[in-house]
C-alpha cells in the first residue's frame, strides 16, 4: 500500500541543489517508502546577491516556483514540497489523524517546525482540534502543502525576490485556510537559516549547523 502522504496528495517534490549529495542521502533515508520527485534549485553560487535576499535564499525561492510550475503543467490539485533538510518525525498513524481531522476547505498545510528556532520565530496558531490548529504564521518552509486555485497567488508573491520564502507562505497562511498538526509536525528541519539570527540560536544548538549544512 502507498504511504499516506503519497494517498493524501497528486505529487510530493523534494527541493536541493544537484550537488547537495549529504542532502540527498538524507532525503533518500528520511522519505524512503515515500514516492517524490526531485526539483533541483540553481547553486546559489551562480545567482547574484540582492539588497533584499541572499543568493541561498534566492535558489530556495526558484526551486519552490519550479515546484508550483510542474504542478500546474501536470494538473495536479494538491502537492507538498519538502525541503531536502527536514527530518522525518511522524509516523503513518499521527499523519493520518491529522489528515482525518483537518477541515474539507483547507488552502495550505503547514506541516514542518524547526524545533530549534522556537525561541526565535513561532507559529502563530489556534486550536481548531484535538489534532488541528489554523496557522496565521509558520515557523519555515521544510514542508508545506498547496492547493491549486493558491498556486497564481504563490508565484506572484514569490517571483517578487524580495524575502525568503518562508515569508512569501506566510502572507498565504495569513489569509487563507491553513492549518498545521497540533500533536506532531511531519518534519523538523535541522539546518540553520540565515547568518544574521544565530546569535540569538542558543549554543548548545549550534552544533545542527555543522551535519549537513550549507545554511538557507
Amino acid at each position: 500500500m502507498k504511504h499516506i502522504l503519497n494517498r493524501f496528495f497528486d505529487k510530493i517534490y523534494c527541493v536541493t541543489v544537484h550537488n547537495f549529495y549529504d542532502r540527498h542521502e538524507l532525503v533518500k533515508k528520511q522519505l524512503m517508502g515515500i514516492d517524490f520527485d526531485w526539483i533541483f534549485s540553481p547553486p546559489p553560487q551562480y545567482l547574484m546577491p540582492s539588497d533584499k535576499i541572499t543568493p541561498s535564499e534566492m535558489s530556495l525561492i526558484i526551486g519552490h516556483i519550479n515546484c508550483i510550475w510542474n504542478a500546474k503543467i501536470n494538473g495536479y490539485k494538491k502537492i507538498a514540497i519538502w525541503e531536502d533538510d527536514g527530518v522525518l518525525v511522524a509516523n503513518e498513524n499521527e499523519i493520518q489523524l491529522f489528515f482525518d481531522n483537518i477541515p474539507n476547505n483547507w488552502d495550505c498545510l503547514a506541516m514542518a517546525n524547526a524545533t530549534w528556532a522556537n525561541d526565535v520565530y513561532g507559529f502563530r496558531k489556534e486550536p481548531v482540534s484535538e489534532y488541528v490548529n489554523r496557522v496565521r504564521w509558520g515557523n519555515g518552509s521544510g514542508f508545506n502543502a498547496i492547493r491549486e486555485h493558491i498556486y497564481d497567488d504563490f508565484i506572484t508573491i514569490a517571483t517578487q525576490f524580495i524575502e525568503p520564502i518562508d515569508f512569501s507562505y506566510y502572507k498565504i497562511f495569513g489569509r487563507e485556510n491553513t492549518y498545521s498538526p497540533s500533536k506532531k509536525y511531519f518534519s523538523d528541519p535541522i539546518s540553520m537559516p540565515n547568518e544574521h539570527v544565530l546569535d540569538r540560536v542558543p549554543n548548545h544548538e549550534r552544533f545542527l549547523s555543522s551535519r549537513i549544512i550549507h545554511t538557507k
